[in-house]
């Protein structure tokens, strides 16, 4: 997975968690994930992404589903 990806997947989460915590949403963190992914799978599948911070990655991105869902 890509650096950018995994970012992206990330800061998607975290969006969804506040859903939850803040609007009190019922979802469970594989229901968190499985949106991500989809919603991640459409903005790559439609546009061109770049972060803007010019951050770069020493080495890749981790695994989403065992370290950046925590």
């Amino acid at each position: 997975m890509s650096a950018v990806i995994a970012s992206l997947m990330v800061d998607v989460s975290a969006g969804l968690r506040v859903l939850r915590t803040r609007d009190g949403v019922p979802l469970t963190e594989e229901a968190i994930a499985e949106r991500a992914r989809n919603i991640v799978a459409g903005l790559v599948g439609n546009y061109r992404i770049e972060r803007l911070d010019g951050v770069t990655f020493a080495r890749e991105a981790p695994d989403f589903e065992t370290e950046a869902i925590k």
